[in-house]
């Protein structure tokens, strides 16, 4: 249970309401007939002769025929859905932010990594000692050591 709610804190509420998880597809068999016959009904599987599920079949079939009922389902549907779209928008431009800014990075990087080379080439043809020049390189673009040495290699 634990694992559940690190994973699902979104869903966990501090309002009194207990949340169960129930697995359809579970295998073991270790709860009760009748509720093996509810899990059965919610993964969309027959059952015959339950009561229960019996007066839940019949429950929802009357709100089925309720023009009320349904009209509220109908809004809460259309309601999550322009919801689901809403929050997949933010997601997107989300990672096309970074996208766009992992991009900028890599292309600062490479540009750099392309003024370093042509420094060293141009320094070198002004007969420049490497020494002298791993000394400029390295405090023009503030390199560390080990950057430093991948640009001598």
């Amino acid at each position: 249970m634990l694992r559940i709610l690190k994973r699902c804190h979104l869903l966990i509420e501090n309002d009194g309401r207990t949340a169960i998880f129930l697995n359809t597809k579970g295998t073991r068999n270790d709860v009760s007939k009748d509720l093996q016959n509810f899990l059965h009904y919610v993964d969309n599987k027959d059952v015959n002769n339950d009561p229960y599920v019996d007066e839940l079949q019949e429950y929802i079939s009357l709100l089925n025929q309720s023009t009320k009922w349904r009209k509220g389902y109908m809004d809460n549907k259309t309601h999550m859905m322009f919801h689901d779209e809403d929050v997949r928008e933010e997601g997107i431009k989300i990672g096309e932010q970074r996208g766009l800014k992992l991009g900028l990075e890599k292309g600062q990087r490479k540009g750099q990594e392309s003024a370093i080379r042509q420094m060293i080439a141009l320094t070198r043809q002004l007969g420049v000692s490497e020494d002298q020049l791993k000394q400029k390189v390295q405090k023009q673009f503030d390199l560390s050591d080990e950057a430093l040495t991948k640009f001598f290699e």
